[in-house]
């Protein structure tokens, strides 16, 4: 889990945050997107691949997967998994220039990246450039940050000790209700548009390590922490771990930290 002598904050999202939230999360999604055999498909913000590689799996050796991120270290966690099915190609690139010719995909996905996008309509009509006629774009998005106690605890604390505003640290849990979602795809011009909401249990081992980790793997996907040095994210650890430590304990199982998250969900036909 380190690259050098530091942790590699990609690495630590991947792992710790993977099969705890975004495994469950991406139940939802793949229901709405329902990718099948030997289509073509493009996962935006794709992250760590988490996504990407149960896609690759439904659209099997007949289809084809594009992971597609602006991060290299995500892209360099998620080139180095063995994925089977679909050939997988990591492209690095940014949503609002997808390096692709329109109609280009069956399916396009995204899970928990339009909360990043700096201009989510203009990328919404980006991906339908790329999107063939009657193609689907799925996304998913977590619900506010009031709908998630300990991680709008972790947040304040990681704002204020940084000096910034919760809303650059917080960025995953400040896209909006549910209603936007549907609001963003019809403006973008999608038809056939359903939105849905979903709550699951995550559950995190190390139930003593949860502020650190969290800390460190939060620093691969969000925009406030990307001038940080290792160091300086190191020393955000103790602080937030004892500004939250008492709440952990109302959430922790044992070894185990356990608590609802919610996902807003949505998908439309270009």
């Amino acid at each position: 889990m380190t690259s050098g002598n530091a942790p590699n904050p990609a690495e630590i999202y991947d792992q710790y945050f993977g099969p705890a939230m975004f495994i469950p999360s991406s139940k939802g999604l793949l229901e709405l997107a329902a990718p099948s055999a030997g289509q073509r498909v493009i996962d935006l913000a794709c992250g760590s691949g988490v996504v990407t590689e149960l896609i690759a799996n439904a659209v099997g050796s007949d289809g084809s997967v594009v992971g597609l991120d602006f991060s290299p270290p995500m892209l360099g966690v998620a080139g180095a998994k063995q994925i089977s099915g679909a050939p997988v190609e990591w492209i690095e690139a940014n949503v609002a220039e997808i390096p692709f010719p329109d109609a280009s995909f069956d399916l396009a996905t995204c899970q928990h990246g339009v909360q990043f996008f700096p201009d989510p309509l203009a990328c919404a009509k980006e991906v339908k450039r790329v999107l063939k006629p009657g193609g689907r774009f799925a996304f998913t998005v977590w619900a506010n940050k009031s709908e998630h106690p300990l991680m709008e605890a972790m947040f304040e604390s990681i704002s204020k000790r940084l000096g910034v505003p919760i809303e650059a640290t917080a960025k995953p849990f400040m896209f909006g209700p549910l209603a936007d979602l549907a609001s963003l795809l019809s403006n973008a011009g999608y038809r056939e548009i359903q939105e849905e909401t979903k709550s699951f249990q995550v559950t995190f081992p190390q139930s003593d390590r949860w502020a650190q980790l969290s800390v460190m793997g939060a620093a691969a996907a969000i925009p406030a922490f990307q001038d940080l040095s290792a160091d300086d994210r190191a020393d955000l650890i103790p602080g937030v771990a004892s500004d939250i430590g008492d709440m952990i304990k109302d959430y922790t199982d044992g070894d185990t930290v356990v608590f609802t998250m919610t996902s807003h969900y949505a998908v439309g036909i270009a």
